[in-house]
């Protein structure tokens, strides 16, 4: 086919040539591979459909694209938060503190982690020292998908003395997969106080 002309202005995309039969293709010229394609074939053009006519205006036929699904924020959208904000926590090791489980039928987009960790008392013999999550976990897996991890060891054994640290990872979740804070704290003696928080969006798959 030849290559197109540019000049109509009614019509979404303003590329046209006629074909060996006289008939006349209105589409998205793919200069390439001298073909047109419907405007759904190209990646990143959300034309929803293109009509073929000939000469005489009348249309021949309409090629639909894909529905698009609707943007997420459209779909339902429901705003989770997972936390654990417990004061005086003593020495313990690894410990789930709160989870949930995205629901079927459901995908989630986790978009904060928060943990902050404060000494309370002096430890008797300081450890490795505490530690928060805040994870994405999915079945099969052996570790963390992403999430925080703390180490409080920079607050030392000092009381009142704290660490935060807070990230925006946007990683999405998938029906079946846990969100879950989980504490831990080697220390001997002494407690700590703890501050996580998830927040997520869940909407329709």
């Amino acid at each position: 086919m030849a290559a197109p002309y540019d000049g109509s202005t009614d019509l979404p995309h303003d590329d046209g040539a006629a074909t060996a039969a006289g008939r006349y293709l209105w589409g998205l010229w793919d200069a390439t591979n001298s073909v047109f394609r419907a405007p759904g074939a190209v990646p990143g053009y959300r034309q929803q459909k293109i009509t073929l006519y000939d000469t005489a205006g009348n249309a021949l036929l309409t090629v639909g694209q894909r529905a698009q699904p609707a943007f997420y924020f459209d779909r339902n959208i429901a705003t989770q938060f997972v936390r654990y904000d417990v004061d005086s926590v003593a020495p313990h090791v690894a410990t789930v503190r709160a989870t949930r489980e995205i629901p079927a039928g459901k995908l989630a987009i986790v978009e904060c982690v928060f943990v902050r960790l404060v000494r309370a008392t002096v430890a008797t013999t300081p450890g490795i020292s505490a530690r928060g999550f805040g994870e994405i976990r999915r079945a099969g897996l052996s570790n963390p998908m992403c999430g925080l991890d703390l180490d409080a060891s920079a607050v030392g054994n000092v009381v009142g003395f704290g660490k935060s640290l807070a990230v925006a990872p946007m990683a999405l979740a998938i029906a079946g997969d846990i969100i879950e804070i989980v504490t831990k704290d080697d220390n001997i003696g002494g407690t700590v106080h703890y501050s996580i928080m998830i927040k997520l969006t869940e909407f329709d798959v």
